[in-house]
């Protein structure tokens, strides 16, 4: 059923964990690639799209059963992260029973794949390619029902089963990842308290090239400025381990370089941060026309 009570704005980074990284003031300092600058935001108004996991029937009603469900998630999420920042906070690791555990190995999977940086253009081809070869296979099997599958093979049907596919691709959990995630346990990195912090983006997980079933694979969500959460290599083990902070900087480039958009507290990090991720465009573009000439 549509639900015009529900927020069009949807988010693809959680409120609960964007607050984390506003300022004294609660603004939270984003760069967007779009615009080149950065710009003090409020975390309830960025990192989000229009109707960005509603599905729609024939009729143009909305469905937001897709963001009802991320927003139960995060709701069960929020404690967790709390009571890794508590720990933190006295040097010590969390204690999380097992439900614990898997509600927040399912919170990191999901923030992992429900973001528009890592579904990508290429996802939106791959649809469309589907649905050619879907219709196709329909007008082979139904030559009586023609007109009918010509009403359905428009564009704007097209827009509306690509995002009905999205969404409910979205919706299924890969129950090997969070076996593997289950298996690795879960290590907290920390940074010191003074200086710069991690920063969050549209793509916010850092990862190694290795698969994460080899146990040199690693991936990385920070959660605050102070804090990064990612798989352990022990069924079970929490642990609490210090981030040097001089390989702070190489991990923030990785989260902007993957990233349409960044933020943290510090305007001046993340302008600093912006203005390499365009002196690196700049760079790559000078690299093509040398190439092409």
């Amino acid at each position: 059923m549509a639900d015009a009570n529900t927020e069009k704005f949807q988010h693809f980074v959680a409120k609960m964990q964007l607050k984390r990284f506003i300022d004294a003031k609660k603004w939270l300092h984003v760069w967007n690639r779009h615009v080149g600058k950065v710009m003090p935001q409020r975390h309830n108004k960025t990192f989000g799209e229009t109707h960005l996991y509603s599905t729609e029937n024939e009729a143009g009603e909305k469905d937001t059963w897709f963001e009802k469900r991320l927003n139960a998630l995060e709701t069960a999420a929020e404690p967790l992260l709390k009571k890794i920042e508590d720990a933190a906070r006295l040097g010590m690791a969390p204690t999380f029973n097992e439900a614990e555990k898997a509600m927040l190995d399912r919170f990191f999977y999901t923030q992992w794949k429900r973001v528009p940086d890592f579904l990508g253009q290429a996802a939106s081809l791959k649809g469309s390619e589907a649905l050619d070869e879907i219709f196709a296979e329909l007008r082979a099997r139904h030559p009586d029902q023609l007109d009918r599958l010509a009403e359905l093979d428009t564009p704007e049907s097209r827009k509306r089963l690509m995002q009905g596919g999205k969404v409910q691709g979205l919706a299924v959990d890969s129950a090997r990842i969070l076996s593997l995630f289950a298996r690795r346990g879960l290590v907290i990195l920390q940074l010191p308290d003074e200086g710069d912090g991690f920063i969050i983006g549209s793509m916010p997980v850092v990862r190694t090239g290795q698969s994460l079933e080899d146990e040199d694979g690693e991936a990385w969500l920070p959660i605050t400025p102070r804090l990064a959460i990612g798989p352990g290599m022990a069924e079970g083990t929490i642990t609490l381990a210090k981030f040097d902070p001089a390989a702070l900087e190489e991990f923030n480039r990785i989260v902007a370089n993957q990233s349409t958009m960044f933020g943290g507290p510090d305007p001046a990090q993340i302008e600093k941060l912006g203005k390499w991720v365009l002196a690196r465009k700049q760079a790559k573009a000078a690299e093509d026309d040398d190439a092409a000439s």
